[in-house]
C-alpha cells in the first residue's frame, strides 16, 4: 500500500520548484522578467529575502491571456 500526502502549493514559489511543476527553466524565467513579459509583483518579486519567487497562479493566468507589461 501507498502512502500518499496531498499538499497544496503556497502561491509563492522558488524558481527552480516553478521549474518542475512547469517545464520552464529558470533561464528562461529570467528572460520572461527581463524582457517584460513577466510582471514584478503579480508573476514574480523579490522577497525581504532577497531570493526569487513566483507565482504560479498568476503563471497559470499568464499562459491563458497572453498579456505583457507596458513600461
Amino acid at each position: 500500500m501507498h502512502d500518499e500526502i496531498t499538499t497544496m502549493l503556497p502561491k509563492w514559489i522558488r524558481p527552480r520548484h516553478f521549474e518542475k511543476i512547469s517545464g520552464i527553466t529558470v533561464e528562461s524565467q529570467k528572460g520572461k522578467m527581463k524582457s517584460g513579459y513577466w510582471m514584478e509583483g503579480k508573476q514574480w518579486k523579490k522577497g525581504p529575502d532577497g531570493n526569487l519567487y513566483i507565482n504560479w497562479r498568476a503563471n497559470d493566468e499568464w499562459v491563458e491571456l497572453g498579456y505583457k507589461q507596458t513600461a
